[in-house]
């Protein structure tokens, strides 16, 4: 690989050649590091004014997905080829290799304290039959604790928001719900419809909501966790055979349900991305007309504010929620991106690609930079007040919990731990209609109570008082 200086036509330095040969290579948004993909299969990537390599990503062999750990230290990819593997971000060494699956991996998941990892694999047999189950790993010792079975084909995987269930989806027409510390089935989700094929799995925030991609290719299916009914079915509003919903994701304060759906042939592909309105099940907008690509992968930023979508070109698509329109194409990959995730704090996008390979991905030059009153602006005040998720979570200091209020009010925010007893509370003072989602308009606790001594680990519960209205979720203090 040769860098140029583009005003002057001079070669500025070359970077060590490969014998498997330079397959692509791709400068990262800032300009401050060059992706450079080998034939092999693997990602260096380089620091362009030292010239200096930074991290090589490699270790798998086929196509490859991911999740970050819930303080954003530590990516887990899997593959086609068996393997789940550990990395830490900062330094891109290799930190685990977790194997004991039987097939290849279609699936990883985290639970909300990052103690643990559930995986989703299948395998094809000598007789052409599959099978499936998800395995359930001990993050810092990288032991099995549980393998699930029941599934008779490929498993996707998602812990709930507390930690305390594990869904999994199959291709055999089932969702399963599961008690994540004894390992027992808690329900069986089924559909009257035909082809209800549950190849992607995805809590609400609340916890309350599950959504399941469904293989007939034109319905996403929303469960009520609690009943184990089906809620209500959203429609793409296709109809055509080949027809596939890849993935879902839902908006940081539940709201919004996005998906990513296409069609690939040899005569070509098109791929769109969709939003839903989960209360009312209509799809509320399409972003662009038909891509010319099939949508693999969707995913929410933390703050809601931006989607990340990869395709089966090769490319991870930016797209501005508010407006829907494209941000940024991001281009790194030598095949179609089957995973896309973002970091807790939404400073780093991971994508992972059928070559095999992980790329890290700065979103600096696409966040909005804040306003000084904290306040996300948009055309259209939000249509209700939310308590959105805290971040980052688990945290060992502090923590942000970022809200949006549909009508001005005088705001609190209340601290208590499990049994109830308060901790802290904190007055937000009179805050008019808006989202309060960037570091300087969110709340902030500093993992201390009334008295300022700072508070054993554990689970704590947080609740947002704005005039008559209250809302409580949960966080997690790990020391």
């Amino acid at each position: 690989v040769r860098l140029w200086d583009m005003a002057s036509g001079q070669l500025k330095t070359i970077l060590e050649s490969h014998p498997a040969g330079v397959g692509s290579v791709a400068f990262s948004p800032d300009g401050s590091t060059l992706a450079r993909a080998d034939g092999d299969g693997a990602v260096h990537l380089w620091d362009v004014a030292s010239g200096q390599l930074k991290a090589t990503l490699e270790g798998h062999t086929g196509g490859v997905r991911v999740s970050f750990s819930p303080d954003g230290s530590t990516l887990a990819s899997v593959s086609g080829d068996g393997t789940v593997l550990l990395w830490d971000v900062d330094s891109g060494t290799l930190k685990a290799t977790l194997e004991g699956h039987s097939g290849g991996v279609e699936s990883v998941s985290f639970s909300p304290d990052g103690s643990t990892l559930a995986s989703g694999w299948r395998d094809f047999g000598d007789s052409g039959d599959a099978d499936g189950a998800a395995l359930v790993w001990d993050v810092e010792s990288g032991t099995l604790k549980a393998t699930l079975e029941g599934h008779s084909y490929g498993v996707s995987v998602s812990f709930s928001p507390d930690g305390s269930t594990l869904a999994s989806g199959s291709y055999d027409e089932t969702v399963r719900l599961w008690d994540v510390e004894s390992g027992t089935l808690k329900t069986t989700l089924e559909a009257e419809q035909q082809g209800f094929e549950a190849n992607s799995v995805s809590f609400s925030p609340d916890g309350t909501t599950l959504a399941s991609v469904s293989g007939d290719g034109t319905t996403v299916l929303l469960w009520d966790v609690e009943s184990g009914t089906l809620k209500t079915t959203l429609h793409t509003g296709e109809e055509w055979g080949g027809f596939n919903v890849n993935s879902v994701s839902f908006s940081p304060d539940g709201t919004t349900l996005v998906g990513g759906w296409g069609f690939s042939a040899m005569v070509g592909a098109w791929g769109q991305v969709g939003l839903w309105d989960v209360e009312s099940g209509t799809l509320k907008t399409t972003l662009e007309d038909w891509l010319e690509s099939e949508v693999l992968s969707v995913s929410f930023s933390p703050d809601g504010t931006t989607l990340a979508s990869g395709g089966y070109d090769k490319t991870v698509r930016l797209w501005d929620v508010e407006s829907g329109t494209r941000k940024a194409t991001l281009q790194g990959h030598t095949a179609g991106v089957n995973s896309v995730a973002f970091s807790p704090d939404g400073t780093t996008l991971a994508s992972g690609s059928g070559d095999g390979t992980v790329l890290l991905w700065d979103m600096a030059p696409y966040i909005t930079p804040s306003m000084p009153t904290g306040i996300h602006t948009s055309a259209t005040k939000p249509t209700q007040t939310a308590l959105l998720a805290n971040y980052p979570n688990p945290f060992n200091s502090e923590t942000s919990i970022p809200f949006q209020l549909h009508a001005p009010a005088e705001v609190r925010l209340s601290i208590y731990d499990v049994r109830g007893a308060l901790i802290q509370h904190l007055d937000l003072g009179y805050r008019a209609a808006g989202q309060y989602l960037t570091s300087a308009g969110a709340a902030h606790w500093d993992g201390r109570d009334h008295r300022g001594q700072r508070v054993a680990s554990g689970v704590y519960l947080y609740q947002l008082q704005a005039g008559p209205v209250a809302h409580v979720r949960k966080m997690v203090l790990v020391k």
